[in-house]
C-alpha cells in the first residue's frame, strides 16, 4: 500500500464516503477466533483499520491485548487484514483514537515508552506518516490528561477540531464517562465532562461523534439495570456541550443481549460495529443496516493543518520525593490571554495551600504531598466572575497544566446562573441557590463599580401573561436577596422576560428546561 496503515484507524467507518453505498462484501477477512474491536476506515475509503487481541502475530504474542491490524478494500471487497507492526504496536493495548483530515496523522490511545514498557507519565500519542512509513509516537500536547481507567476509547471530528473520550478522570461521576476536548492554540483543552444528561454512575465506553458534529453515539450499561453494553444515541442540544437530549437505545437491528462496542456510521444506510452476539466469546467486527440520515452530513468545513509540530509535548517536570507539582493558568475566557490572579487552595482537611506565580511562564505551582487525593482551587481576578475547581491530585500528572477560565465583568457580558433554582412554579428560592446568589454577592462587593441587569426567563408553556408576572417576581426577588447581602439597590436592575427569548426549542422537555433561567448582564463597569 502507499498509504499510512495506522493513521486511517482514527476516523473509523463514520467518514467513509459516499461510494460505500453498498458494505464491502462480508467480514471473514477480518474477523478471528481473537477479540477485533475499534473499527477504522482510512479516508482514502481504500483501508480498514482495527484492533485485535491475544493473537500470536502481536508484538507480545497471545498475551498482548491489542495491536493495530489492517486490511486492504480492492473491488469493494476487504482482503486478508495484516499487523501494522512497530513502531504503532507495542507489547501494551494498541489503538488508534482519530486521525487528521488529510490522514497523515494518527492520534494513538497510550504513551509509549522506548523499551515497550508504561511511562511514568499519562498521555496520548500522535504518529505521522512520512517518506512510506509512521514515526516514532510522540506525546500529544494536551492539557491535564488524567485517566484512571485501564484503557482510552473514542473518536475524533471529521474536522480534527473535537475530541471525545472515554476516561475515569476527576471529575467522573462512577466508572468511565464522557469527555471532549478542543484543538486550540497548538494543543488540546483540558478533558470537559458532557454532564449527567449522558453519564451515569456505570461505564460510558467507545464515543463516536458523526460528521454532523453534534450527534453522539456510545455504549452504556447505565441506563438499564442488569443490561450489558448497549449503543446509545444522543444530539447536542447547544455549544455548552452539557445539555443533550434524552440518550435512547438503539434498535434489535443494533443493540442485542451481548455486548455493542465501537458504532460507527459507514454510510446513510450502514453502520460498522463490534459485538459479542453469536460470537465465539469475544468481539467480532459487524455490519448493520442503520438509517442514519442528517447525522452523515458533514457541516464542518476547518481543515486542521501542521500536526507535527502543534502535537509536540513538553518537557517533564522533576520534584522533590514525596510531593507532587500542581500548576495552574488561568486565562480569559474570550482571548485565552492569561489573567494575573489570586489563588486560594483549601485540601478536604481544611489545610490551606500557597501557590507561587512563575513570572515568565504566567504559571501559578504550588508542592502538596503525593499523599493528598484532592485540592479545592478558588480564583479570583479584579473585572472577573470568580472560578472554584476541584483539582484531583495525580503524581503521574505533575507536568500537565490545568487551566482555568475566567469571564471577564465587562459591560455587555451575560452571565448564566447555572445553580439558581425556584419551586415550581414560584418565585421562592430553594436552599441549593445561596451559594452561586453569595458568589454573586462577592463579585460586586469585590468590584464596587459594576452595575449589572437581572435577567428572568421561563418557557413558553402555560399563560404567557403569568410567565411573564412569574418571570418578574423571581427577577424580584433574586435581587431581594442581594440586597439584604449588602449590596446596594442602586447597583441591580432587573426584568422578566417571560418566554419571549428562549435560547433553545420549546418542542421537548429537554430543551424547555434550558429556557428556564436568571442571568444577569453587566451595565456599567
Amino acid at each position: 500500500m502507499t498509504r499510512p496503515i495506522l493513521v486511517t484507524l482514527l476516523f473509523i467507518g463514520a467518514h467513509v464516503s459516499s461510494i460505500y453505498a453498498q458494505p464491502f462484501g462480508n467480514l471473514k477477512a477480518v474477523n478471528s477466533k481473537n477479540d477485533e474491536q475499534n473499527p477504522v476506515i482510512h479516508p482514502d475509503g481504500k483501508h480498514l483499520f482495527f484492533t485485535r487481541a491475544y493473537d500470536s502475530a502481536n508484538v507480545g504474542g497471545r498475551h498482548d491485548s491489542g495491536d493495530i491490524y489492517m486490511a486492504e478494500i480492492i473491488g469493494g471487497q476487504l482482503q486478508k487484514a495484516k499487523n501494522a507492526g512497530k513502531p504503532l504496536n507495542d507489547p501494551r493495548y494498541n489503538s488508534i483514537i482519530g486521525l487528521s483530515p488529510d490522514g497523515k496523522t494518527a492520534i494513538l490511545s497510550h504513551q509509549y515508552a522506548p523499551d515497550g514498557m508504561a511511562p511514568k507519565t499519562q498521555a496520548l500519542s500522535y504518529s505521522n506518516w512520512q517518506n512510506g512509513k509512521w514515526t516514532v509516537p510522540k506525546k500529544l500536547a494536551m492539557d491535564y490528561f488524567m485517566n484512571k481507567s485501564g484503557s482510552v476509547t473514542g473518536s475524533v471530528s471529521k474536522n480534527g477540531k473535537i475530541m471525545v473520550l472515554s476516561l475515569d478522570s476527576f471529575t467522573s461521576r462512577g466508572k468511565e464517562d464522557i469527555y471532549v476536548l478542543f484543538y486550540e492554540n497548538g494543543s488540546w483543552s483540558q478533558p470537559k465532562n458532557l454532564g449527567s444528561d449522558i453519564n451515569t454512575p456505570l461505564q460510558e465506553v467507545t464515543p463516536y461523534l458523526a460528521p454532523d458534529g453534534k450527534t453522539l453515539f456510545y455504549s452504556s450499561n447505565g441506563f438499564q439495570e442488569g443490561s450489558g453494553r448497549n449503543v446509545y444515541k444522543s444530539e447536542r442540544l447547544d455549544s455548552t456541550w452539557r445539555n443533550w437530549s434524552k440518550p435512547e437505545p438503539l434498535g434489535p437491528q443494533v443493540n442485542s443481549i451481548g455486548v455493542e462496542l465501537y458504532f460507527r456510521i459507514l454510510n446513510q444506510n450502514w453502520a460498522m460495529m463490534t459485538s459479542t452476539k453469536n460470537s465465539d466469546g469475544y468481539g467480532d467486527l459487524r455490519l448493520v443496516p442503520y438509517q442514519s440520515g442528517d447525522a452523515v452530513e458533514d457541516t464542518s468545513s476547518v481543515f486542521v493543518e501542521n500536526y507535527e509540530t502543534s502535537f509536540m509535548g513538553e518537557e517533564e517536570i522533576e520534584n522533590s520525593p514525596g510531593e507532587v507539582l500542581v500548576r495552574i493558568k488561568t486565562l480569559d475566557e474570550a482571548d485565552q490571554k492569561p489573567v494575573k490572579s489570586s489563588l486560594f487552595a483549601e485540601t478536604t482537611g481544611r489545610d490551606t495551600i500557597s501557590f507561587v506565580l512563575k513570572e515568565g511562564l504566567g504559571i501559578y505551582e504550588a508542592s502538596v504531598p503525593d499523599t493528598l487525593k484532592k485540592l479545592k482551587v478558588e480564583v479570583k481576578a479584579s473585572g472577573y466572575l470568580s472560578a472554584t475547581e476541584q483539582v484531583v491530585i495525580d503524581p503521574d500528572q505533575q507536568d500537565k497544566v490545568m487551566l482555568i477560565r475566567l469571564k471577564e465583568l465587562k459591560v455587555g457580558a451575560k452571565v448564566q446562573l447555572d445553580n439558581v433554582y425556584f419551586e415550581q412554579s414560584k418565585a421562592v428560592l430553594k436552599d441549593e441557590s445561596f451559594p452561586e446568589l453569595d458568589r454573586v454577592v462577592e463579585m460586586l462587593k469585590e468590584n464596587p463599580n459594576i452595575e449589572i441587569k437581572l435577567e428572568g426567563h421561563t418557557d413558553n408553556q402555560g399563560n404567557s401573561k403569568l410567565n411573564l408576572k412569574l418571570s418578574q417576581e423571581r427577577v424580584d426577588r433574586v435581587k431581594e436577596y442581594l440586597v439584604q447581602k449588602g449590596v446596594s439597590a442602586k447597583r441591580i436592575k432587573g426584568k422578566g422576560y417571560g418566554g419571549s427569548r428562549p435560547i433553545a426549542s420549546n418542542a421537548s422537555e429537554a430543551t424547555r428546561k434550558l429556557n428556564r433561567r436568571v442571568e444577569f448582564v453587566v451595565v456599567k463597569d
